[in-house]
Parts: C-alpha cells; sequence; structure tokens
C-alpha cells in the first residue's frame, strides 16, 4: 500500500424535490423552534401529521440512505497511530446502545458505565483511567467541545445525555497524546462526533421494561441549495429501583441548516436539551450481604438531578480550511448522598452541587500543500483555537431532601485557554509516513469564591511536542510509532483556593495545567478478498506518564488532584466481514501505579498543609482487563440479528489493593427487521441478568444504625434483564 495524502471526505446524502413542492415540511422542521416541555407531545404529533403530509405531497422527494461503515475503511494512509479509528453511522446500528453514552463504548478499549441516575453524565474508562466523566478524554461534538473545565461535579464533565444516536454520521477517535488539534484533556486520548446533514424521515416509538418509553421524529427538507433537518426526542423511564422511580423527563431537540459554500459546506446548528430525575446511587456492599438492602433499593431517594443544555454552532469545512464557533448554555444541579449519615448523623449527607455557566469559543485550521515548496506529499496544518467560560455559580451545599441546609462554597469563575499549533505531514517514500507537531496552550482563571482566601487569580501555559512515523510493509500491513505529550487542566478553585472551606485548615494550590507523555507501537493489517470479505486489525502497545493524577473523592462527589503515575498497556481490535456475518473482537490490558511507591502524597495535593498519609502504588479504580466479542448476522434484506458480549475484569478500588471489585460480565442482542417504510427493533439489554456491579468504590461510610464509620465497597448494579421494543416509520 502507497501512503497517501488525501483526506477523508464526508458522505454527502442527496434529495431531489423540488423547493416549491416542500412548504409544509419547513413548517414541520419549524416546529422545533417552538418546542417546550409543555407542548412537546402536541409538536410531536402535528410533526408526525406534516412529515405524513409530505410523503403525500411530494411522494419524489426521497432521500438515499447512505451507510457508513467504519469499521471495514482502510484508514493506515490517514492515521498517524495503529490505535486511531472511524465508527460510522451503520456501525452504531448494530451495537445495542442502553443510554445515549453507550456510543463511546464503540471505541475499542473503552468502557461506560453509570453509579447514579439516568441524567447524570456517564463513567468512562480507557487505557488504565478511570476518567470519572471524562477528565483524560477529550470529546467534541461537530467542532464543539463537549468536556466542561471547573465543573460543578467533577473536572472535564461529558454530558452525552443530549444526543440523539440516530443522528451521529461518524465518530472518529484518537487514543493517546499524539493528535495535534487535541489540548485539554486529551492525555487519554479524544474522539470527534459528528452528524448527519441530512436524514430520512421518520417518526418512531419505543417502550419497554421499568417503564422505558422514547418517541423520536426526524427528517429534513431541501430549500434551494441548502438543507433543513430537525430532530424531536422525548423520553420517560421509571427505572428497576424497588423503593423509587427514576422518574426520567427528557427532552431534546435538534435544528440545522446546511449548505454549500465558498467551495466547501457550511452549517449552523440549534440544539436544546431538558432532563430532571430521581437518581439511586452506589449502596454499601455490607448492607447487601446481610440482606439489609436489595441490590436494587435505594437509601436516599429524594437524590437525582435536573439539567438543562441550548447551545448555537457554525462549522465550515473545505479542502483546504476549516472553522468552527460555538456558544452553549448549562444548567445542572446535583443531588447525592454517598455516604449517609457519616458527617451528618441528624440530617444526613446528602449534597448539591451546581453549576451554572456560559462557555463559547471556536478554532479555525488552515491546510497548506507543500509540493510546490518542498515536495510532493508535504502538507502543514496550522490551527488556533480558543475558549472562554463564563461560569455564574459553581456551587457546594449540605441538603436534606434537597433542601439547602448550608452552603460549603459559592464560586464565580471566568476562564479562558488559547491555543496554537502546527503540525506537518510529509510522505518522506512510498512507505514511509511521518507526522510532527508542536502545540502551545495557555490558560488564565478568575475565582470569586465566598472565602475570600479563596478568591484569587491563575494562570500557566504549556508547549507540547507530538510526532508519528508509519511504514507500509505491504500492500496489507503497516507499523507505526508515536510519541507525543498533553495535558489536563485542574480546577480553578484547587488552583487559586489558600483554605478548606469546611475546616479551615491551609491548602496549597495545585499547579493548573498537569503535562502527561506517552508513546506506543502499533501494528495495523488490513485486507479484502474477492469474495467481498475483509479484516482490519491492529495491535497497540503504549505507555503513558501523568505529573498528577486525579483522585475520586467518595464522600465529596468529586475529584482532586493526586501522585503522579504510569501506565502501560496493550490494546488487539479486529473486525472480520464475510458474506452476510460480521464478527469483532476487541482486547485490552492495562497497568496503572503511582510513582512514589509507600510515600506520602505529592507536594501540592488538595489535603491540609503538613499532613502526612502514606499510601500504596496502585492506581483506584484503573480497569486491567476488557474483553468485548460481537456477531452480527443478516438473515435477509428484512431480517438482522446481533450479539454482542463484555468482560469487564475486576479493579482495585484503594491504592493498596485490599478492596477490589468483582468482574463484570454482560451480554446484549437486538434483532431487527425492516421494509421500505417500516422499521422493527427488538433490544435485550443484559440478556443473561447479570447481576454485577455497573460501578464500584471503596470509602468510608455510615447507615443510620451504625455507631461509627465503616469503610467498604460502595457499588451501583448492573440494570437487570430489560426488553424494549421499536416501531418506526419512514415518510
Amino acid at each position: 500500500m502507497k501512503f497517501s495524502m488525501q483526506h477523508l471526505v464526508s458522505q454527502q446524502l442527496s434529495a431531489g424535490a423540488a423547493p416549491s413542492s416542500l412548504e409544509p415540511c419547513a413548517a414541520a422542521k419549524a416546529v422545533v423552534l417552538r418546542f417546550t416541555p409543555r407542548t412537546s407531545y402536541i409538536c410531536l404529533a402535528v410533526w408526525a401529521s406534516l412529515l405524513s403530509h409530505c410523503a403525500v405531497a411530494d411522494p419524489n422527494h426521497s432521500l438515499e440512505q447512505i451507510e457508513v461503515r467504519g469499521w471495514q475503511q482502510d484508514t493506515r494512509s490517514t492515521s498517524n497511530t495503529a490505535s486511531s479509528g472511524l465508527v460510522g453511522n451503520a456501525d452504531l446500528a448494530l451495537v445495542p446502545l442502553q443510554r445515549p453514552g453507550d456510543v463511546l463504548s464503540t471505541v475499542p478499549g473503552m468502557v461506560v458505565t453509570q453509579h447514579s441516575g439516568s441524567g447524570k453524565a456517564n463513567q468512562y474508562f480507557l487505557r488504565g483511567f478511570n476518567l470519572d466523566h471524562g477528565t483524560d478524554f477529550a470529546v467534541s461534538l461537530d467542532g464543539m467541545p463537549l468536556n466542561q473545565r471547573s465543573h460543578g461535579h467533577g473536572q472535564g464533565y461529558t454530558d452525552l445525555n443530549p444526543l440523539i444516536p440516530e443522528l451521529v454520521q461518524q465518530l472518529s477517535y484518537q487514543k493517546g497524546p499524539y493528535a495535534a488539534e487535541a489540548g485539554d484533556f486529551s492525555a487519554a486520548g479524544s474522539v470527534q462526533l459528528s452528524l448527519q446533514n441530512l436524514t430520512r424521515d421518520s417518526v418512531s416509538l419505543t417502550a419497554g421494561s421499568f417503564g422505558f418509553q422514547r418517541l423520536l421524529a426526524k427528517g429534513d427538507v431541501r430549500q434551494g441549495a441548502g438543507n433543513w433537518l430537525g430532530a424531536l426526542e422525548l423520553q420517560g423511564y421509571d427505572g428497576p429501583w424497588r423503593n423509587m422511580d427514576e422518574d426520567v423527563r427528557k427532552h431534546s431537540a435538534l435544528l440545522r441548516y446546511s449548505q454549500p459554500l465558498a467551495g466547501g459546506s457550511a452549517s449552523v446548528m440549534l440544539l436544546s436539551y431538558q432532563n430532571r430525575w430521581q437518581s439511586a446511587d452506589q449502596l454499601p456492599l455490607r448492607a447487601i450481604h446481610s440482606a439489609q438492602l436489595d441490590l436494587f433499593d435505594s437509601l436516599n431517594p429524594s437524590s437525582g438531578g435536573d439539567s438543562k443544555r441550548q447551545s448555537v454552532s457554525l462549522n465550515f469545512k473545505r479542502s483546504d480550511v476549516s472553522a468552527s464557533a460555538y456558544y452553549v448554555q448549562s444548567d445542572l444541579q446535583l443531588w447525592s448522598d454517598f455516604s449517609y449519615f457519616l458527617n451528618d448523623p441528624q440530617h444526613g449527607d446528602q449534597f448539591e452541587q451546581a453549576d451554572d455557566r456560559a462557555q463559547w469559543g471556536g478554532a479555525l485550521e488552515q491546510r497548506l500543500d507543500l509540493a510546490e515548496l518542498l515536495h510532493e506529499g508535504w502538507q502543514l496544518r496550522l490551527g488556533v483555537q480558543a475558549q472562554q467560560d463564563q461560569i455564574g455559580n459553581v456551587g457546594l451545599y449540605q441538603t436534606e431532601r434537597r433542601r439547602r441546609l448550608s452552603t460549603v462554597r459559592e464560586d464565580q469563575i471566568q476562564q479562558r485557554s488559547q491555543s496554537i499549533y502546527a503540525a506537518l505531514q510529509a510522505e518522506l517514500t512510498e512507505q514511509w509516513l511521518w507526522q510532527g507537531s508542536v502545540r502551545f496552550d495557555a490558560m488564565q482563571v478568575r475565582d470569586v469564591s465566598t472565602l475570600a482566601a479563596n478568591s484569587g487569580r491563575a494562570s500557566d501555559q504549556l508547549p507540547s511536542l507530538k510526532t508519528s512515523v508509519g511504514y507500509s510493509l505491504s500492500d496489507a500491513w503497516s507499523i507505526y510509532a508515536a510519541a507525543g505529550q498533553a495535558f489536563h487542566s485542574n480546577d480553578a478553585r484547587g488552583a487559586v483556593s489558600q483554605q478548606d472551606p469546611t475546616t479551615g485548615e491551609a491548602l496549597s494550590p495545585v499547579p493548573l495545567l498537569v503535562r502527561t507523555r506517552g508513546s506506543e507501537l502499533g501494528a495495523r493489517w488490513y485486507q479484502t478478498w474477492q469474495d467481498d470479505s475483509g479484516l482490519n486489525a491492529s495491535l497497540a502497545l503504549w505507555q503513558l506518564a501523568m505529573d498528577s493524577e486525579l483522585k475520586y473523592v467518595g464522600d465529596a462527589g468529586g475529584n482532586e488532584p493526586s501522585r503522579a503515575s504510569k501506565r502501560q498497556g496493550l490494546e488487539l481490535s479486529s473486525y472480520f466481514w464475510a458474506g452476510n456475518w460480521q464478527w469483532d473482537g476487541q482486547l485490552a490490558w492495562s497497568n496503572a501505579r503511582y510513582h512514589d511507591e509507600g510515600s506520602a502524597l505529592a507536594e501540592g495535593s488538595l489535603l491540609a498543609e503538613g499532613s502526612s498519609l502514606a499510601e500504596g502504588s496502585a492506581v483506584e479504580g484503573a480497569v486491567p482487563l476488557l474483553l468485548t466479542v460481537g456477531v452480527r448476522y443478516q438473515a435477509s434484506d428484512a431480517w438482522s440479528l446481533a450479539l454482542q458480549g463484555r468482560h469487564i475484569g475486576g479493579r482495585r478500588l484503594d491504592s493498596h489493593s485490599q478492596f477490589r471489585s468483582a468482574s463484570a460480565q454482560v451480554v446484549n442482542a437486538q434483532l431487527t427487521w425492516h421494509q421500505q417504510q417500516w422499521w422493527l427493533q427488538l433490544d435485550l439489554l443484559n440478556l443473561l441478568n447479570s447481576r454485577d456491579a455497573d460501578m464500584s468504590y471503596a470509602y468510608s461510610s455510615r447507615l443510620a444504625d451504625e455507631a461509627q464509620a465503616v469503610e467498604d465497597i460502595h457499588l451501583h448494579p448492573l440494570e437487570p434483564r430489560a426488553v424494549r421494543l421499536q416501531l418506526r416509520r419512514y415518510f
């Protein structure tokens, strides 16, 4: 295989309807602009009626359904490592998804779990990282970053609940710190989600176990050279809990306009999301073993959340330039109770975390062909990025049944970042491809806190170098080597705070930016045969070193800086297709350790000055082993079956490895039948009814009838076997 400088060209759908015949359809899409929770069901009915009218009024308006099969694409000539890749919409359609965040589980080696209510951001694991809710893994949606800095619940908080999976066109992932355009939170890797510009008009209804209900209407309409796309989603869910209902009330809406512009394509997108829920937090293992609590009980049914997010984003793409801009408003109130009666025996330990912010920013990248200036097959990319977060309130409160008892702290934060990078890609020969980049990031924060000692300013800057080389051994085999630097930002409050707001003890501020270094060796094997069968496989050996780990703190519900750490691991992924069959398998092994085994916590931690606490070497929560196996069979043009099994190895839950979680196994299945205008889908989630834990932690808690604190494992179970049936009507 010869390496080439060709870029991946985005798949475009086509429609041939005349603009004059689509006015009723345009009215259907306009319903999104008037969407409110009270009128959402009326909007959906009107939308479905108008889409039906479109189908009758203009029978020639039809879309060719283009499937993107990223797993079957040969990306050797466009990748800088063996562990990067693509997942297309056709790949996602073959994976049973329990929740929107599960789209990231298609990234080889990624684990997506949940330890609380359905509306909360998922818990993510990759390459020996307990990523909490998104720290050290950068996620963007059409150029709009989803990780939130200095968030009330955790640094890098990444909520994918607003995402409508049916609208995802492509998922592009890079693991490790080797992508020039990836900045904050990209130590373990990054993923870019791309949404469709066009879709097929449809209305679908899903009903399932434990009160699951979902309505989705989506469609598009041509207007001159441009196209309007709209989607409206409503979801309700009670959950399997014995003494409470989750009472999920979720509303999502999307409106997008796209058209050709200046030799490229431009789009503007509006997103609106609202969700409220009650949550069953993790339970102490001792109470389950003693039969005091059932696995699906809740100790505090008043915990839960209320989340809102609205955004507008603009994108422009051309072969030589890309640009994006965005504005986001979000608000989150989250009530949690992880330690029960440990800190307040009278009122209990429930606390509220609040986050109210606006963020805006953008990015610009220019691509220059250096064939005439230097050599054929050489290209230079120059990029700039900027972001500002205006956080009106990030607060922590002690509560009882969601009623505020006291304020622990409130902060108003301004946080800005600026980034520039230059990346050179060079075809040295027909077999050798080299890429190198330099990146510079700067960040400034200003915190106004309720406690004067915790108000202040901080700034930091960090250069990063990245390089990779690929060599084509044959038409089927390629090998890669990469090394690079990345970083994550710490919470602005930790970078300026001088005093613990609860105890009054002195604190040492932490660095604002924390360095990560990584390297990787890998190989890819891509081969297709004359019978349309093929194999896409990759192997990667990697290591990462981080200057300061972020550690989850159970009774505070967030994370704080800890010690330096090192990780190494192996990843193997393969996809094979032949005729009506597809098989895939992924194996990921990792080992995560702190640098300073048995020593006191590193200088600059959030512990009080002068304290010393001996710690072990294990990085808490890291997943050591992940094995995933999937098989899909297309029985006919109408029928298909998919099965996926996953094994997640037991994790060390404390640095001394005294507490370990059990391994977890889960199997999901999907059966689909479809014709030209109808789609029927049956999802069987947790097919074998595994009673394993979805998430486990080790920390101290106290139940109402206990005289003192007990250090124990606390877990949130996998949800039991569930059936979901979806009926979809195309227009």
